[in-house]
């Protein structure tokens, strides 16, 4: 269970492979583990928005919940819980704090994916 934590990332990018319309707000989460007679394995959000925004569709926490479940021994039970880091709003979205584009991209996964689904691109305006 304790590799899990080490995993973490991985596992969130396998995760958001599936689901890249939900995973964003995992990118920047970790996982703490709470050990006892069932483990508790806390996700923890940096933000509170990100840990509104992916738990504001129920299906989310059931899907990641699966998701773990079949990556973990049969046997393995714990409880899956929530929290925020802080409850600071992140910083607002400003397009010159990004170097280029490909940065956005490189943050965002979603934006990846669909620029690929509907074979798009994006232009810059900003001139």
């Amino acid at each position: 269970m304790e590799a899990l934590r080490t995993q973490w990332a991985d596992w969130v990018e396998t995760y958001a492979s599936d689901k890249p319309f939900t995973a964003g707000p995992l990118q920047g989460s970790r996982l703490k583990i709470v050990s006892g007679e069932n483990p508790v394995l806390e996700v923890v959000f940096s933000n509170i928005s990100l840990h509104d925004l992916f738990l504001s569709d129920p299906k989310n926490k059931n899907d990641l919940r699966a998701f773990l479940i079949s990556r973990l021994d049969a046997e393995t039970s714990f409880t899956l819980d929530f929290k925020a880091e802080s409850s600071e709003t992140p910083p607002t979205f400003s397009p010159a704090s990004l170097e280029g584009i490909d940065d956005l991209c490189r943050r965002e996964p979603i934006i990846k994916t669909l620029l690929e689904l509907f074979e798009g691109r994006i232009l810059d305006r900003s001139n």
